[in-house]
């Protein structure tokens, strides 16, 4: 049995020989061919794997250098086996440096078309690989900006020689023209068309009409003195010319609140406030809220109205309140409820008091803050200025800008005794009222730093420090 193994061993060892023998023949023959067909290569190594010279170029070099001019580099020691297999295929191929080899072109330069002694690699038929430029140079001798460059011949030229223009200058050519690459000063003008003359220009004052000199024109309009010249003097009846004004007339009256708005007196514009007033209809008992002034033909009224027609009749509102809906956003009142920008009764809707006529945040707890705009503010600039109240505004609340804090009296008006925690009619529509006090925008007359406040739970009114922290109800004066 061993015997007839090693037999058909042996066949199959010699055909194998024989295939392997077959196949590095025809390699030799082929690559003998294609170096015999290329040239003068030869595929032996330069050197033994042990000699540093049998070191040579990569692909990878190859590809470098027709790509971005990199000189490749050889190892300078002898080779060593890689420890590994590359993690990725990076190197170049064949088709890859075929690529980037320069290529035939028609339209490549010449030698004539190259300067004369610089060096470039020919893509022409018949002027293949490294060549010279042969393209002569001529000097610009005698040649200026004025002559006919029409007749230069064609070449490449040096400019050492061209001669100077020592005139070509920007402050030589005019405002908008280009002379040799030269651009003109923008005070360079044509003045023909100008229309002044000596006398439309001020004494001592210089301008460029025509056929003016080099200098330009001086001025010489004549001058005359207001003397006893008045604003109500007829101007018509002046002579044209030049006029002093250090002696005009003074007008004592001649002011901006004595001349009426969208009106210019002698120079001197009329005051906005200032109105014609004779088509005022208002009057002081209907018409004008009590204790507003207001001015109607010709005179200044003071109302006596009540905020509300509900107060003047004696009668009491039914319902009280009206719940008014707001769009989101900052939008405005909207008709109905239950849409996309009109919600059901939310803490940005707002309150219409049918007593009284005043528009109330239905939230009545946005914030608690000072009074005014500081902790020390002793004036009046809480009625807006409180930070509150310019949230709100900014905000835009119901699409409102003006809201305000409320006055004591206005606070007041809310409070029904008949309720406790709140103090707040029954069935009132607000939302997050809260247990404490309010502020007013009303001072104490005897210490201005302090203002009057309610407290919503009990009705209770009393004053406190401006520097307190309370809650402020924002107010608007109504629809």
């Amino acid at each position: 049995m061993r015997r007839i193994i090693s037999k058909k061993s042996s066949r199959c060892m010699l055909c194998l020989a024989s295939i392997l023998l077959t196949i590095s023949l025809l390699f030799v023959a082929v690559f003998s061919g294609e170096a015999r067909a290329g040239g003068t290569g030869t595929l032996d190594a330069p050197a033994a794997p042990t000699n540093a010279n049998s070191a040579m170029y990569t692909l990878t070099d190859i590809y470098n250098q027709l790509n971005t001019g990199t000189a490749g580099t050889k190892r300078t020691t002898t080779f060593g086996e890689p420890s590994g297999a590359p993690a990725d295929a990076t190197g170049f191929t064949l088709n890859d440096i075929q690529g980037k080899l320069p290529a035939l072109d028609g339209s490549a330069a010449g030698v004539a078309e190259v300067a004369t002694g610089k060096t470039f690699w020919g893509l022409t038929a018949g002027a293949w690989g490294l060549q010279t430029g042969s393209m002569g140079s001529t000097t610009f001798a005698s040649k200026t900006c004025a002559n006919a460059f029409g007749s230069l011949s064609s070449g490449y030229y040096i400019g050492t020689g061209l001669n100077t223009e020592a005139s070509l200058i920007s402050s030589n050519i005019k405002k908008g023209a280009t002379i040799c690459g030269q651009t003109g000063s923008n005070t360079v003008l044509d003045v023909s068309d100008a229309t002044a003359a000596a006398t439309d220009i001020l004494p001592g004052k210089t301008a460029y009409i025509a056929n003016s000199n080099a200098g330009g024109t001086t001025g010489t309009m004549p001058s005359t003195a207001f003397s006893g010249i008045s604003c109500q003097t007829a101007f018509g009846s002046l002579s044209s010319g030049y006029y002093t004004g250090t002696t005009l007339s003074a007008e004592a009256t001649l002011a901006t609140g004595n001349i009426k708005a969208n009106t210019t007196i002698c120079g001197i514009q009329g005051k906005t406030e200032v109105v014609d007033t004779t088509t005022g209809s208002a009057a002081a008992q209907g018409d004008i809220l009590t204790g507003k002034t207001a001015f109607a033909n010709g005179a200044q009224l003071t109302g006596t109205r009540y905020p509300s027609p509900v107060l003047a009749s004696g009668s009491w509102p039914n319902p009280r309140f009206t719940l008014i809906y707001c769009g989101t956003s900052g939008g405005g009142p909207c008709n109905g409820t239950g849409t996309s920008s009109c919600g059901e009764a939310n803490t940005d809707d707002v309150v219409v008091d049918n007593l009284t006529g005043l528009m109330w945040s239905r939230n009545a707890g946005i914030d608690a803050n000072y009074w005014g705009a500081s902790s020390d503010d002793d004036s009046t600039n809480g009625y807006t200025n409180n930070t509150v109240i310019a949230s709100v505004n900014s905000a835009k609340l119901c699409n409102y800008n003006d809201w305000r804090m409320p006055s004591i009296n206005e606070l007041k008006s809310l409070v029904d005794y008949t309720q406790f925690y709140p103090a707040l009619p029954y069935g009132h529509p607000f939302v997050n009222v809260a247990v404490g006090y309010y502020w007013s925008s009303t001072s104490y007359n005897t210490s201005p730093q302090s203002a009057w406040i309610v407290s919503i739970p009990d009705g209770f009114v009393d004053s406190k420090w401006k520097s307190d922290s309370y809650y402020v109800w924002p107010v608007h004066s109504g629809q």
